[in-house]
Parts: structure tokens; sequence; C-alpha cells
């Protein structure tokens, strides 16, 4: 049984947990910064990416409790 689950990065979800986390690094949302990095398209945070992936966890019903 294989279990993944997809992230899309967006821009809107960055500057959102931006707010969140206090996380002011512009390699996760400022696209103008990026063209002086090696980076084509702003990073998403790790912590997200787990959030996201926790959310998917329960979303398809494979965990039930997220505490």
């Amino acid at each position: 049984m294989k279990i993944y689950a997809k992230y899309k990065t967006n821009i809107k979800d960055n500057l959102k947990f931006k707010l969140i986390s206090g996380d002011n690094n512009l390699l996760h949302y400022d696209k103008k910064f990026l063209v002086n990095t090696s980076f084509t398209y702003p990073l998403t945070q790790g912590q997200l990416i787990i959030i996201s992936s926790l959310l998917n966890l329960k979303k398809f019903k494979i965990i039930n409790n997220l505490s």
C-alpha cells in the first residue's frame, strides 16, 4: 500500500504562514529576491509541509486524531 500526499506550493500559503510563524525569510515569498539566488521559485517552509501532510492524512482517514 502506497501512501503519499502531494503539496503544491503557492506563495499565498507561504505569506499566510509567514504571518503565523514570524518567518520573514525572503526565500519563501519574494520573487525579486530569488533572481539573485539559485532558486527559481519560492521555497516552502518545512513546518508548512508537515502541517499540510498531517491534514491530508486526516482528510483521507489514514489517521483520526492529530493530538
